[in-house]
């Protein structure tokens, strides 16, 4: 009996941790979703993985060679998947990312709308920036900044980006600052 609880914990963990984790990790930094489900379905998930595994298990420990070295593939890719997605999330950290833009460019007073992750709560606020100008804040939140454009004489594609208050830098998105008189000819 013992066995089988040992080889259904760790193939477990190896799938959950090496497979799991990393495509909810990738899917909130490739695809801008906050969580594929919430920590409850997670543990349910855990727990029925278990169950099916341990069932496998215990019906078929007699095959301990084959449990063996399904166990030993499932702990090597599982192991080497998780290692990955480790030093990925070590490497891009916490930091707020900038996933759209409501539009390329604007003119001062003109409003626009960023969406992304990680921004921080209200209570937190940081600033927008637009190449070395702050960008007046109308509302915040963690997924979304609604900000003001600054009376500016630069013109031309800068670079918009996000500065929490805990001093971390969001990924940067190019950014047209038009002349108002561009709005004469239209």
């Amino acid at each position: 009996m013992i066995i089988p609880i040992f080889f259904s914990a760790i193939v477990t963990v190896s799938i959950y941790a090496g497979f799991y984790a990393t495509l909810d990790y990738y899917a909130a930094y490739e695809w801008g979703v906050e969580s594929l489900l919430s920590s409850t379905a997670n543990s349910a998930i855990l727990m029925a993985l278990f169950v099916f595994v341990f069932f496998l298990f215990y019906r078929f420990h007699k095959k301990i060679i084959i449990l063996t070295v399904l166990t030993l593939c499932v702990v090597v890719i599982g192991s080497a998947s998780y290692l990955h997605y480790r030093a990925e999330r070590a490497r891009r950290g916490d930091d707020p990312n900038i996933h759209e833009v409501s539009q390329a460019g604007g003119i001062q007073a003109e409003v626009i709308t960023i969406s992304g992750l990680r921004f921080a709560p209200p209570y937190e606020q940081g600033m927008v920036f637009i190449g070395d100008e702050q960008m007046t804040v109308k509302k915040w939140t963690r997924n979304q900044i609604v900000a003001e454009h600054p009376v500016t004489k630069k013109k031309g594609t800068v670079q918009l980006y996000i500065k929490r208050a805990d001093g971390r830098i969001s990924n940067s998105v190019g950014y047209e600052l038009r002349d108002p008189s561009y709005l004469l000819h239209e």
